[in-house]
């Protein structure tokens, strides 16, 4: 699943947001984007983070993690979690 994130990232073009968005203040009098637009790039750029890289990312270490620290074999219900992993791809990609 982190690895899905760090794809879905590069596709969601989350990285080029950001850049636009720190274009801004580096030009003289903000010429580059008015408020309207910077305000429009600075949602899409922090739901896109957070919907589609950071808390995949975070379940996907946690997912991996858990198991590990209690020294369990594997996960308790893998069908369970590989579910949620073809959802999250799914809602990932229709949206």
């Amino acid at each position: 699943m982190t690895g899905t994130s760090l794809v879905l990232m590069s596709l969601a073009g989350v990285g080029v947001l950001a850049l636009l968005m720190r274009s801004r203040p580096a030009l003289p009098d903000g010429t580059f984007l008015d408020a309207h637009t910077y305000n429009q790039l600075f949602t899409m750029h922090g739901s896109g983070t957070i919907y589609t890289v950071t808390t995949p990312f975070a379940l996907g270490l946690g997912v991996y993690l858990v198991p590990l620290q209690i020294g369990a074999p594997g996960l308790a219900m893998p069908r369970t979690t590989l579910l949620g992993y073809w959802l999250y791809v799914g809602g990932a990609g229709t949206g």
